[in-house]
């Protein structure tokens, strides 16, 4: 339907070379008027647009002979390049003249030398050269990439002889007869938090024990299963020695809540967050709710030192399936039940399939411009993948922490002014935005809160894109990022008793009156000098203040619009201004430093836009499919494209749009068989309908012209059962489908499959995961929002969904006999 292409682009490389007679004017050119002088120039859109000289002291006739590339489009008509002299100060830089360059004069591929004058005095002489790029970084087409096809190629050879093996075990040893046989084999597994994660594990050790998992060619992960995949891939003996060595880990970490951790481990997250922000790399609260998430499944070390590029030697050879982990891309403007597209990462690339344009997966992170490799970075680590796959939670983190806080008093008081004050949605703004997107109740009927709430109102909202810069980080951003972060850190030691470890009491200091006032004043509106991203009095540096735009309190204690020693007089003027905290709030800041929590749009995960500034065309005409008249206007603009002039991109989980990855397997490309899906996903009632994100997936692949069985609104009416199965006789092209849903039935009654059953006084199978006949579950483990498991609640669920998935062994076997029974009338 889409297809991007590569647009022609310009290299332009600016070197500024040398200044001459460098004065602020005539009556400054004394021996004690020496400037220290630096050249800023600035081409509107361009990747890197702001970049700046080093600063050279005391110097009338500096030598820069720094060199710069932008990256501009081919079309250099109205391209300017507005080039400003600067003298810096202790306080204040000053501007010493600016002029405008017409980039239009210049000709392709030469070189031109120029002087410009500035004030009366001043010359620099700056060299420019140009050169048109065509040639493209990115992979375009839809097939697979030859390194996926390779490893499909080994890893079938490998599934044949497992195949052959398994069957003849099992009896039924007729088929496959050769490799071209063999039916390709993906496992899915839905969203769901460490309910998903814990459940995943559970089957990925039965399909391991039964040989299934040797027969499988990918497995795929959405959300709390991505977290699960990533745990396991990373692990040093998966998969020679299968997956019971991260069982045994995941068991041991999952005991202790992932943000109990968060309070020891901050300083070193947020100065990572603000390291990346420095380096001008987009942040969001992902950044830290992915060290979370790794830290709690992975562990410090291998957290760090993780990256997804690295699972290719798990895979190497066919050895093991391969992962493919998704998220989606959203409108900042448009609910994600609307319009979105899936995005995959595995570990060779990483794209949108939609528009048949994928990166190298070392590239992630990497700025891009027309298709060019523009500014390059090191791969982002696994775990910020793994907070991208699960971001639903960064942005839900008000119903996390009015969660968390339940029943703890001093927590609760603490946290209140954050959790009152977030932007959230009401139900009246969520009925509002329905009603906007002409979405219909029965569309979400039966849907928890939070669903409906992530899928009907935008995820980025509160977010201007305007904000988004292209500035570069100088080696005086890096040098002066440094000795903040080493000064925040000692600060942070000699203040770390102003903690307050119970509730504040009401004083009458500091009131209006006066500090001999009697008159009560409200502990919690007291203004208190403080930096707004440490929340304490910021330190000095060199005989100097820490200007606030070093870490600029819109994001993680980091510079949304990126650090500049050229404040404008305004910023300036509001800089000088005290922040006011009230305790609460103040106590809040200490710990986590990062009041943008309370909006939504710097929650949501944020990645350079890889197709910025390319085109996209369409292929051929986009094929209508009529909607389920139970899903009437969902997916209704799937069909609209990216807008390729935005600078970043909104990544989120990809749950808000449907909770089971089914897209990375439907691709014609992969031409998966048989999907074994496990759906984890929430229930208001252990008896309401299980298929809803099936009916979804459904929905989805007719709009986009995929095969996909028919799924029967009629199939729950029958009864809830552990495993379902969907076929379609009249499109062979259409996968088979094996759907198990999260239900606790014959666990109850046997100990192990065959009808074995329990024996009197054990009940390790007595325990609900969603509430019955509407009563509410006491202290409910398994819900969604829980990020803490004891040994008992892990194995109970970990032990259930192992159950349920050898207990439909046969029905797997079944539907693989079933599909190679198509070649005996061949």
């Amino acid at each position: 339907m889409y297809q991007a292409e590569v647009t022609p682009c310009v290299k332009l490389t600016v070197e500024v070379v040398r200044g001459r007679n460098i004065a602020k004017d005539l009556d400054c050119r004394k021996p004690a008027c020496k400037p220290d002088p630096y050249v800023k120039i600035y081409i509107r859109d361009s990747p890197g647009a702001h970049r700046q000289t080093r600063r050279i002291k005391n110097s009338r006739n500096p030598e820069w002979k720094e060199t710069f590339t932008f990256w501009l489009a081919h079309d250099l008509s109205e391209a300017l390049a507005e080039i400003t002299l600067m003298d810096s100060n202790t306080l204040i830089n000053e501007s010493m003249g600016s002029v405008n360059f017409e980039l239009s004069s210049l000709n392709t591929n030469e070189t031109v030398t120029k002087t410009f004058d500035f004030n009366e005095t001043s010359q620099v002489e700056i060299e420019f050269t140009t050169e048109n790029r065509c040639q493209s970084d990115l992979r375009l087409g839809k097939s697979l990439c030859n390194k996926e096809e390779s490893f499909r190629k080994e890893r079938k050879q490998k599934i044949f002889n497992s195949m052959r093996e398994l069957l003849k075990k099992h009896g039924k040893h007729r088929r496959p007869l050769t490799v071209n046989e063999v039916p390709v084999i993906g496992v899915l597994g839905s969203g769901g938090g460490f309910r998903a994660s814990v459940g995943y594990a559970g089957v990925m050790k039965a399909l391991h024990d039964t040989g299934i998992l040797d027969c499988c060619m990918y497995v795929n992960g959405l959300s709390g299963s991505s977290w699960y995949l990533s745990a396991l891939y990373a692990n040093e003996t998966f998969p020679e020695n299968g997956p019971d060595g991260t069982h045994n880990d995941i068991r041991k970490r999952l005991e202790r809540n992932p943000y109990l951790g968060l309070l020891c481990e901050f300083l070193s997250y947020r100065d990572a967050a603000i390291a990346k922000k420095m380096a001008k790399q987009p942040v969001s609260y992902t950044d830290i709710f992915g060290m979370v998430i790794g830290n709690a499944l992975l562990g410090r070390e291998k957290m760090e030192r993780t990256k997804l590029s690295h699972f290719q030697e798990k895979i190497r050879s066919g050895n093991a399936p391969m992962p493919i982990l998704t998220a989606v891309h959203v409108n900042s403007n448009q609910p994600a039940a609307i319009f979105h597209d899936w995005l995959e990462f595995n570990p060779y690339e990483i794209g949108i399939a939609k528009y048949g344009c994928f990166m190298n997966t070392k590239q992630f992170g990497t700025k891009f411009f027309c298709g060019v490799q523009a500014k390059k970075f090191e791969e982002n680590p696994l775990h910020y993948i793994m907070g991208i796959c699960g971001s639903a939670y960064s942005i839900l983190f008000k119903d996390y922490l009015k969660e968390y806080t339940k029943g703890n008093r001093f927590l609760s008081f603490l946290l209140k002014p954050i959790v009152a004050d977030s932007e959230e949605p009401d139900e009246k703004q969520v009925k509002e935005a329905s009603k906007k997107f002409n979405l219909y109740e029965d569309d979400l009927a039966g849907e928890d809160y939070n669903t409906v709430v992530l899928r009907t109102v935008a995820v980025a909202s509160g977010y201007n894109h305007d904000d988004d810069t292209d500035e570069e980080a100088t080696e005086e951003d890096k040098i002066k990022a440094r000795k903040n972060r080493l000064a925040r850190r000692d600060y942070l030691k000699k203040e770390e008793n102003d903690i307050p470890t119970a509730m504040p009491k009401p004083s009458t200091e500091h009131s209006e009156n006066g500090p001999n006032s009697s008159k009560p004043v409200d502990p919690y509106s007291m203004p208190i000098d403080l930096d707004p991203i440490t929340a304490f009095a910021t330190p000095p540096i060199d005989g100097g203040i820490v200007p606030e735009s070093v870490i600029d309190h819109a994001l993680i204690g980091g510079i949304e619009n990126g650090y500049s020693t050229d404040e404008s007089e305004e910023e300036k003027e509001e800089e000088n201004q005290p922040p006011r905290f009230g305790c609460r709030k103040l106590v809040y800041e200490k710990i986590f430093g990062m009041d943008h929590l309370r909006t939504r749009g710097l929650r949501t995960a944020r990645v350079f836009n890889y197709m910025r500034s390319m085109s996209i065309n369409k292929t051929h005409p986009v094929i209508k499919h009529p909607h389920n008249q139970g899903l009437r206007k969902l997916f209704k603009r799937i069909n609209k494209q990216l807008n390729v002039n935005k600078k970043k991109m909104f990544v989120a989980d990809a749950g808000i749009a449907f909770n089971s990855p089914y897209p990375p397997m439907l691709r014609r490309e992969r031409g998966v068989d048989i999907i074994l899906s496990f759906d984890f996903s929430a229930r208001k009632e252990d008896d309401m309908d299980p298929l809803k994100e099936l009916y979804l997936a459904e929905e989805w692949a007719r709009i986009t012209g995929l095969p996909f069985p028919k799924i029967s609104r009629d199939t729950y009416k029958k009864g809830l059962k552990e495993c379902y199965v969907f076929r379609d006789e009249e499109d062979i092209k259409a996968p088979i489908v094996i759907h198990f849903v999260l239900c606790n039935i014959n666990f109850r009654k046997y100990s192990a499959p065959g009808c074995i059953p329990r024996e009197q006084g054990d009940d390790r199978g007595e325990f609900n995961i969603f509430s019955i006949n509407g009563e509410p579950i006491p202290k409910n483990p398994y819900k969604t929002f829980n990020f803490c498991y004891s040994k008992d609640e892990f194995d109970k669920l970990f032990q259930l969904m192992h159950f349920n998935t050898l207990l439909h062994l046969d029905t797997i076997l079944e539907q693989i006999l079933a599909y190679t029974a198509r070649y005996d009338d061949e």
